[in-house]
């Protein structure tokens, strides 16, 4: 089980990978998806190049955890590949026991760290030196979640998230976004327009008015959408939006 587990994983490294194990192994490269109630992300306060996730598993109880991940650079991400699939299967094996633990009502559940070290020990040649970071493209590459919620980001976190995102793999129910600082120029537009994470449609959007924001508010995704401005329009701003809601 553990071979199959990592060769599933190694699969998702790159397109070489997949096309090899597909020809061997056809069955590692269809994802098994993790199910998971909510969760939200943020850029984390003590590591640039991390992001904090909690995630809760709800069942009879509820088990509320946090995890870190992070972004492995594709010059780097080979170095890093046989560690990150075992730490990888461990958190997923971790939310399965999270949502048992839930459904069974159990009232103390080993915390992340403590599983992670745990389990971690248990394979030969497997650092242990902390808590390890979850590779997010992964993650988000093979996940359905019921409440998904992205907080706190400035502009380049925010298109690194949703560059990942953007991702078939996902199924994301109920979408939130609140980034109150956030200030997308002119040129994001684009990127905007065609994101398939927003084209399926946001619960609700916090964030500084946008440059496109007429185009916006047109847009169909959106008609559902709780969309709060950290800034006022101006008066010819409003103007132009009343005239586009009334044609």
């Amino acid at each position: 089980m553990a071979q199959n587990e990592d060769l599933e994983q190694l699969a998702f490294t790159n397109r070489k990978f997949w096309h090899l194990i597909k020809l061997t192994h056809s069955s590692a490269v269809v994802p098994k998806q993790l199910a998971i109630n909510k969760m939200s992300i943020q850029p984390s306060r003590y590591n640039k190049k991390e992001y904090d996730l909690t995630i809760v598993c709800t069942g009879q109880s509820s088990h509320e955890f946090k995890v870190r991940g992070c972004f492995r650079h594709s010059i780097y991400s080979r170095q890093h590949d046989v560690t990150d699939i075992r730490v990888f299967n461990i958190f997923r094996n971790y939310i399965r026991y999270c949502k048992n633990a839930a459904n069974e009502n159990v009232d103390e559940v080993l915390s992340w760290d403590v599983y992670c070290f745990t389990e971690s020990r248990k394979i030969p040649n497997m650092p242990v030196k902390g808590t390890p970071s979850i590779r997010l493209r992964w993650l988000f590459s093979k996940t359905i979640v019921e409440n998904l919620c992205i907080n706190n980001c400035n502009r380049a976190q925010f298109w690194q998230i949703l560059m990942c995102l953007d991702n078939p793999g996902l199924i994301a129910y109920r979408k939130r976004i609140a980034c109150k600082d956030l200030l997308l120029p002119p040129e994001d537009k684009e990127f905007f327009m065609r994101m398939l994470f927003l084209r399926q449609g946001v619960e609700f959007i916090e964030m500084r008015t946008p440059a496109f924001f007429e185009e916006m508010m047109v847009m169909p995704q959106f008609f559902d959408t709780v969309i709060f401005y950290g800034f006022f329009f101006s008066n010819q701003q409003i103007s132009r939006r009343c005239s586009n809601c009334t044609t």
